[in-house]
């Protein structure tokens, strides 16, 4: 996942901001408005993607340091029981709550609160509420557009597609209704959703000899026909984009190996919209003298589909075997993909 770096002034200015939010808090008066609303950096997170070792992916319990979320609040006096309250009626800055018309918020270490530089309240009236919406990562330039044929708003995604490493894992919270006389002064927990596919990509060998002779992984290409970039909906992280074939990268980390036995950690892990067609995979490994090789992992002669779903991964277990092994392929259900695949060495 990207960082988000921002300035140590700016932190400093927002994490006092909250500071002196927190002592005012306390003589806010909800009945007539004006009770602060903050945000929890425990990011509630949906179990869709399971992760079994550590990832610069898809961190499931909060946010990496500096990350920078968006949110939309709405005010819904009432307790949101009239109508209208959502991304897809309000169309302009002067339908939303002060200080939550896309503000972004700052996770910063040590804070049980996200930082803002601009405090919001809930409305004024009485029983006050706001249907809430974020997203990450945070961008100034969300606009009021169509999506896929629903006029919602939405935000700028790209693939890096040189170092997809790179390519930020984006995500949106399911909307949420804060009541006051239900959360009070309690920091809000969204809940945050993965909008893109996932593949990931482990390597091992069956073979103790192959597993100890020094290869080296150097990278992974993938071949795929899908959107390089686009908008996704802040509503439900639906992509809009126009597919193109093209060829993506994903350099591994110096020194990654080929474990014994049981597959390693992810040495490759790109992200996708949903429903990507995976076209072949060629990894490049070095041997023991350095000396280059490339290996098709998959292609789509191969038999069956490497999926990329929206929120779900797709684990690609390559093995690694001698010239004259057999070997075997098979995709596993659907709750984790999993996807066996045998390269015999020259």
């Amino acid at each position: 996942m990207n960082k988000w770096i921002i300035g140590a002034c700016l932190i400093f200015l927002f994490a006092s901001c909250s500071k002196d939010d927190d002592a005012n808090q306390s003589s806010n008066n909800p009945t007539n408005g004006g009770a602060g609303i903050s945000f929890s950096p425990n990011v509630s997170a949906s179990t869709i993607v399971e992760i079994d070792g550590p990832s610069t992916r898809a961190p499931l319990t909060n946010f990496e340091n500096n990350a920078q979320i968006g949110i939309f609040g709405i005010p819904t006096i009432g307790g949101g029981t009239q109508g209208g309250h959502n991304l897809y009626d309000c169309k302009r800055k002067e339908d939303f709550q002060q200080n939550l018309f896309n503000t972004p918020y700052v996770y910063v270490d040590g804070y049980d609160v996200l930082q803002t530089e601009y405090p919001a309240t809930f409305p004024s009236g009485n029983d006050p509420a706001l249907q809430l919406y974020g997203y990450y990562p945070y961008s100034p330039d969300a606009k009021y557009m169509d999506v896929n044929g629903t006029a919602q708003w939405a935000i700028p995604w790209k693939l890096n597609v040189e170092d997809m490493a790179q390519t930020v894992d984006y995500m949106y919270a399911e909307p949420h209704l804060a009541v006051y006389n239900k959360v009070g002064l309690d920091p809000v927990v969204l809940l945050f959703q993965h909008a893109m596919g996932r593949l990931d990509l482990r390597f091992y060998s069956t073979n103790k000899q192959i597993a100890t002779a020094g290869y080296k992984i150097k990278n992974v290409t993938v071949k795929c026909y899908t959107g390089k970039s686009g908008w996704m909906a802040v509503t439900d992280g639906e992509f809009t984009f126009v597919s193109e074939h093209f060829t993506c990268k994903h350099p591994v980390s110096a020194n990654t190996s080929i474990t014994y036995l049981t597959p390693g950690m992810s040495a490759a892990s790109f992200m996708f919209p949903p429903d990507a067609v995976i076209e072949s995979i060629t990894c490049d490994l070095l041997d023991s003298g350095a000396n280059p090789h490339t290996y098709i992992i998959y292609n789509g002669g191969s038999g069956y589909e490497v999926p990329i779903r929206a929120g779900k991964m797709t684990d690609m277990r390559v093995n690694f075997l001698p010239k004259d092994a057999s070997y075997s392929q098979n995709i596993d259900t659907w709750t984790r993909t999993t996807v066996n695949v045998d390269i015999k060495l020259q």
